[in-house]
Formats: C-alpha cells, sequence, structure tokens
C-alpha cells in the first residue's frame, strides 16, 4: 500500500501547475480533480467524512476542504426559516401540473442556495437546513393512509410519483452548464411507505418487495438493492446516505449484526456511502480499523468518497465563488420574492381537490352539515376552521 501511495502522489505532483494542487484546478475535468482529492486524503479522514455526525461532516483544514452539512430538506420550502412556504407534496401530486412542481423546486433551490451563502459567509454553515444537499424530493409511494407520513409524498400511483420526481430533481439542481444550484437526494429509496407501527414496527417489516428490509436482508446493508440494481442497472452514480440512525438499529433494534465494525463493513460494502448518526458513537469510524484487520481493502473504502467528492465539486465547493452564478444568490435579493410568493399561491390553489358524494360513496352522514378543515401554518399549526 505504501508503494502505491507513493505512486500516487508523484503522479499528483508532476500535476502541479503554478502552485495550484490538480484538485484545485478548474481546468481539469471533475474525475481527475475528485480522484486527486481522494488520494491525498488519510484513510482517518475519509473514515470521518463517511460517518456523518446527524448529517455533518466536519473540515479537512490542510486541504481546504470546509465544514459541510448533508441534511437539508428542500421539499416545500424550509419552514424553519423566514423562506416561502409552498404545499406539502401531496398537494402538489393533486395538481397534477409538472411545470408547477419544476418552478417550486426551482423557487426552493434558489432560496437555499441564498441562505447558504450567509451561512458560508458567516462561518455558520453547519447544522441540518443549512447546506445545499437536498433530502427532496420524496418518492415514496403512499400506500395506506394509517401511514403518518403520507402528505409528503406525490400520491399512490408509482407512474405519477416517479414522472413529479424526476420533474422536482430537475427543478433542484438548475441549468447552469457546469455547477448544480442543489443537489437533490430522492428518499426513501427502500424504507417509507408505511404504516408505521401496523401491524408490525417498520423495524421487524420484511416484505419481498423494495422496503425497508428485502428477503431478511436490511436495507442499508443489501447490495443486490444498493449496488446491483440501483448501481448496474440502473446506471446511478451519485452517493447513497443512510436515513438518520439506520445503520446502528442493524445492531440495537434488528440484532442483524453483533459489532459495529461488521455492520459497518457489510454496509459499505453494500453501496452505502454516510451513515448518519445522532450521537457520537458512529459505526463506520471503525473502517479504519477494519481495514487494519483485512475486513475491507482501503481502496473500496477511498472509493466510496468519491460520489461524495464529486457531489461538492459540481456545487462548487471547491471553485472560486466568482465561477459559480449561484454564489450571487442572497437572503435579501432571492428569498420570499413576489414571483415565489405569488407560485405559491398558485400552488394552493391548485392543490384543492373538490370530491362527490356521488351515490353516497363518500363515508359521511347525509345530513352532515358542517366540514371542519385543519389549517396547517407555521404561527398557528393545526387551527380549525368550520365551513357550514
Amino acid at each position: 500500500m505504501s508503494a502505491v501511495l507513493v505512486i500516487v502522489v508523484s503522479v499528483a505532483a508532476a500535476h502541479v501547475v503554478h502552485g495550484v494542487l490538480p484538485y484545485q484546478n478548474t481546468h481539469l475535468g471533475w474525475s481527475a480533480r475528485v480522484d486527486d482529492l481522494v488520494g491525498r486524503m488519510t484513510l482517518e479522514e475519509i473514515q470521518v467524512q463517511l460517518a456523518s455526525g446527524h448529517g455533518e461532516s466536519p473540515p479537512i483544514k490542510h486541504l481546504g476542504i470546509d465544514n459541510y452539512s448533508w441534511w437539508t430538506n428542500c421539499g416545500r420550502g424550509d419552514v424553519a426559516r423566514n423562506a416561502t412556504g409552498f404545499p406539502q407534496f401531496i398537494g402538489l401530486g393533486a395538481s397534477f401540473d409538472a411545470d408547477l412542481v419544476y418552478r417550486i423546486a426551482e423557487a426552493t433551490s434558489i432560496e437555499v442556495r441564498a441562505y447558504h451563502n450567509y451561512f458560508v459567509a458567516h462561518h455558520e454553515r453547519i447544522n441540518i437546513h443549512r447546506g445545499i444537499s437536498c433530502f427532496s424530493p420524496n418518492v415514496d409511494v403512499f400506500r395506506d393512509p394509517r401511514w403518518g407520513r403520507g402528505q409528503e409524498t406525490f400520491g399512490e400511483d408509482p407512474f405519477h410519483v416517479g414522472e413529479l420526481g424526476y420533474i422536482h430533481v430537475k427543478g433542484l439542481h438548475g441549468k447552469d452548464h457546469r455547477y448544480l444550484r442543489t443537489s437533490a437526494g430522492c428518499k426513501h429509496y427502500i424504507l417509507s411507505g408505511g404504516p408505521e407501527d401496523w401491524p408490525v414496527n417498520r423495524h421487524e417489516y420484511d416484505p419481498t418487495y423494495i422496503h425497508h428490509s428485502v428477503n431478511g436482508v436490511p436495507a442499508c446493508a443489501n447490495k443486490e438493492i444498493l449496488t446491483d440494481i440501483l448501481r448496474g442497472e440502473w446506471n446511478f452514480d451519485g452517493y447513497i446516505i443512510a436515513d438518520s440512525g439506520e445503520i446502528k438499529s442493524m445492531i440495537t433494534k434488528r440484532h442483524y449484526f453483533h459489532t459495529k465494525m461488521e455492520a459497518a463493513v457489510a454496509c459499505l460494502k453494500a453501496g452505502c456511502n454516510i451513515e448518519v448518526e445522532r450521537d457520537s458513537d458512529r459505526v463506520y469510524l471503525t473502517l479504519a480499523d477494519a481495514v487494519k484487520q483485512g475486513k475491507i481493502s482501503e481502496t473500496f473504502v477511498r472509493d466510496q468518497m468519491k460520489p461524495l467528492i464529486n457531489t461538492r465539486m459540481k456545487l462548487g465547493d471547491f471553485d472560486p465563488p466568482s465561477m459559480n452564478p449561484y454564489s450571487k444568490l442572497s437572503i435579501n435579493n432571492d428569498v420570499l420574492t413576489k414571483d415565489h410568493i405569488a407560485i405559491a399561491l398558485e400552488a394552493a390553489m391548485k392543490s384543492f381537490v373538490l370530491l362527490k358524494n356521488q351515490n353516497n360513496y363518500l363515508p359521511i352522514r347525509n345530513k352532515l352539515n358542517k366540514i371542519a378543515l385543519s389549517l396547517c401554518t407555521t404561527k398557528k399549526p393545526n387551527h380549525m376552521v368550520w365551513f357550514p
């Protein structure tokens, strides 16, 4: 291994141009820059990047790598900030308007990037909802009304959900020929769909179709699902991130693995690039020791780091801000604009659905003379309004 590292360093040194290292050279292609940067990282540094704490990755100062947050919700505007709020996905799905979904994703990503620029300028970029890598769109299929998160989906039809999910991704990414405005993360590839705890807890649910576990193998450790199908058959070349606490749950709740190292090796080999864990006791922090014990190769671990660096490079994280048109977006000029508010109003109107109770089909009494409508807002959640 040491001989290989010497060769890598020698080749990299040969391509230094006027003191600029290859990964800093904006004239090189993404792949060459990614390979160079990952080759300069120590195994321990890579391990910490993969073992993301609550979606956060720490800086690597000697390489000029700043800290980064992988967890930002970009589905309907972030109500945790003073930003434009859009209807839930279930309402957008009811609009059957792909162009509207695109414009909402575009407006949301503009505001997300504007806030990110603000946080970077004020050295406050680490926290949930401060990055530009989105946990959006939600492409779950709303299969059961007893599932408590159905409102986050576009609906119950797989084709409909897939088409609107694709459009949402395009809107988040933007149209620049070089940079992404924000990166999309389609959730949940094999997790949700409900119901949450009926007839059994979702951590114990084991269907034979794509869901949380498939044929007894938990999703984050399922090579067939994450690599063979997603990367092999569908040619996916992005990164895969585990939901919060899911990898550790294979030890503590599912009892599928006995040790953290066993779980880390299996999940990384299956194709899961990032662990998200709320506490400091993270499973992927055992990867360096696993390499030393011969349970996984260092080359493989390094390769799993490359999609993360590739994404950050395409977002402009390693280029001068002057090259990136999205670095000019600001919270003063590009958040809660008249255009964005108009889109939100249009979306609210198009999301209304009128049901006709023909032949008493709906499960309501014939003498019903009032309807309760629950309005969920940022100031008065679940405020009840009665309509005669």
